[in-house]
This record gives structure tokens, C-alpha cells and sequence, in this order.
């Protein structure tokens, strides 16, 4: 998986000009094809809605994605920025925005759960879930 959001993270750059995207991770992680895509997914929606929205479009802004696995068989996938942070009116898990339910929708398929952090400044979103497909097959949905 870190290969593949790591070439994920410089295309968006290319669909992004004005952010740099950076990739880094810690730990390895290995996932089914369905799981994979929606990881892939999430993190691409993440990132186009970070420089979309978080920076003006004339700034140069920077967007960090980070893949971390822990021994106890959990990975997070987090998308972080520094510019305007998330509107007043966003509640994490109740946003009616498309982008979000879909973001949210495909979260749940890679078998994990998506919160957003308010940052000073910027916004931060954590997909965690759990390594093991037999885990993730019960998460609740």
C-alpha cells in the first residue's frame, strides 16, 4: 500500500498544482484489491478537497499523507493540511456534503472509520481500520 498512495500522492499533485503533496510511511501494509481501492479513494477525495478547499487557489499550500501500521494491527491513513480548516457548519460523521457521504461510504468499504480534527490552523482527517480482512469484515457499518 505505501507504493501505491505514494504514486497516488504525486499524481494529485499534477490535478493540485498549486499544493505539494508529500507521502510518508511507517510500517507495512498489505490489502485486498476492494480494500485497496477504497483506501486509494479516500485518500484521493481527501487530498482534492484539501487543496480545493483549504487554500486559496492563487496560494501554494502543503498537504501531508501519512500511512502508519502499528503492531497491534491497526493502520491510519491521515490527511492533514494548514490552511483554512473546515467550515463552521462541518460536524464530523454528519456532514451532508456529496463529497463527504462518499468519502465516509468508501471509508467504511476499505473496513474503517474517517474523523475530521480541527487544527490551528488547518484540518485533519484519520481513516483507521483494522489490518486484518476478517476484522474489518465485522466492523460496523
Amino acid at each position: 500500500m505505501a507504493d501505491y498512495l505514494a504514486a497516488i500522492c504525486k499524481d494529485l499533485e499534477e490535478v493540485a498544482p498549486n499544493c505539494y503533496v508529500s507521502f510518508e510511511a511507517s510500517g507495512t501494509l498489505s490489502l485486498p484489491t476492494d480494500r485497496a481501492i477504497g483506501l486509494a479513494l479516500v485518500v484521493t477525495e481527501l487530498v482534492v478537497n484539501a487543496a480545493k478547499h483549504a487554500y486559496p487557489a492563487e496560494a501554494h499550500g502543503r498537504i501531508w499523507v501519512r500511512l502508519t501500521v502499528s503492531e497491534s494491527g491497526t493502520a491510519s491513513v491521515t490527511v492533514r493540511d494548514v490552511g483554512a480548516g473546515l467550515p463552521v457548519d462541518f460536524e464530523s460523521g454528519k456532514s451532508g456534503r456529496l463529497g463527504m457521504r462518499l468519502t465516509r461510504a468508501l471509508a467504511k468499504q476499505a473496513g474503517g472509520e474517517l474523523r475530521a480534527e480541527r487544527l490551528t490552523p488547518g484540518t485533519e482527517f484519520v481513516l483507521e481500520m483494522p489490518v486484518n480482512s476478517d476484522e474489518a469484515a465485522s466492523a460496523p457499518s
